[in-house]
């Protein structure tokens, strides 16, 4: 089973409406609150472009590029797997716009999507930015990125 396969599989199954109001209600009462508890810049600044490697946002430009010799191979194999599963979130999230089940304006529901990629990086031992410097390295050092498509 390929990690993406595998990273697919551990999701929950695809939340009902009943589900999304549930958490939109939720939702909104936390956003009300959340500014008051959350220090500016921290990880829930971030759009959730900025998880997938595509439209980074500005926030996510100005974090400097990893040298390759920074990257241990722990944080870059903690990488891979968060990486696998901040994508299938992504493309869950895609397939529910396109199905009609969820409103792409709806911040509420990015929120959601938000918060479930930054809790799946913060479980695999990496912060926001060191997954967006990763993220960022790879694209740019051939050396690194040579070590990850090496990676189970």
């Amino acid at each position: 089973m390929t990690s993406m396969t595998h990273a697919i599989a551990q999701l929950p199954p695809a939340p009902t409406r009943a589900d999304w109001k549930a958490l939109a209600v939720a939702g909104a009462l936390a956003l009300a609150v959340l500014p008051a508890l959350v220090p500016a810049g921290s990880a829930t600044a971030y759009s959730w472009k900025s998880y997938s490697g595509a439209g980074m946002d500005s926030a996510a430009n100005t974090i400097p590029v990893q040298a390759k010799d920074k990257v241990t191979d722990d944080s870059l194999k903690s990488f891979k797997t968060a990486k696998a599963t901040v994508m299938a979130i992504k493309d869950e999230w895609q397939n529910r716009v396109e199905r009609g089940e969820v409103d792409p304006e709806d911040e509420t529901a990015q929120e959601v999507v938000r918060i479930q990629m930054t809790a799946t990086i913060e479980q695999n031992g990496l912060s926001v930015d060191e997954y967006n410097r990763i993220d960022k390295a790879l694209k740019s050092d051939e050396e690194l990125r040579r070590r990850y498509h090496e990676m189970p």
